[in-house]
Formats: C-alpha cells, structure tokens, sequence
C-alpha cells in the first residue's frame, strides 16, 4: 500500500507519487492520470471478508531461508500402498474419481 506521505501532489486530474523501484531499489517519481492511479491503489484491497495472510507462517519477510529450504524440498505426495486400485471407466478404461454418493430413494407404496 502506499503511504499518504508518498503521494505529492494532484493538479490538473494528474497524480504525483513517489515509490521505491523494485528492480533498482532506488526512489523514484511518476505522475498518472487520477482514475490510472486509482486502479493502481485498488489493486492492493481486498474484498469484503478476506484476510491478508502473507505476514505468517513461511511467507512473512523475515522467514526467506525458511521459503527457500521448503522451495529446494519439492516434496511430491507418494501414494499408500495399502489404498485400494480405484475401478476403471468401462469406456475410456482410466482409473474413475468418486463424485459423490447419492442416497437411495424410499419405497413406494403402489
């Protein structure tokens, strides 16, 4: 988000800001049309019941040696052994996903 003190000045339907290069690291300034610079802004809010989650766990700042071991793990799932085959399509002979389990209706009476 950018700080209030970073914008310097409005005129004519053209905002001033200043923000830190990320490819230089250093400052620098840019002037953009209000609605421009308000889409910019916008892009950085979250909608209504959402919750910013990046400043925990392994995704704050301070924990990038902690991201880069779990990025060099690359730990991939192995299957159980012990879990049946699933069945498999008559048509297309591939294993078939479960998507769900519908109940049986009641009897009638007739």
């Amino acid at each position: 988000m950018l700080p209030e003190r970073n914008i310097l000045g409005e005129n004519a339907g053209l905002v001033t800001f200043r923000y830190r290069d990320s490819q230089s690291g250093q400052p620098s300034t840019r002037t953009l049309p209000a609605v421009q610079f308000l889409w910019l802004v916008l892009q950085h809010l979250l909608p209504k019941g959402f919750h910013r989650l990046r400043d925990y766990g392994f995704l704050r700042g301070n924990a990038q040696s902690r991201l880069q071991r779990i990025q060099l793990l690359q730990v991939t799932p192995t299957p159980r052994d012990d879990t049946p085959p699933r069945p498999l399509c008559p048509c297309c002979h591939l294993p078939m996903l479960w998507a769900g389990v519908r109940a049986a209706r009641p009897p009638t009476l007739g």
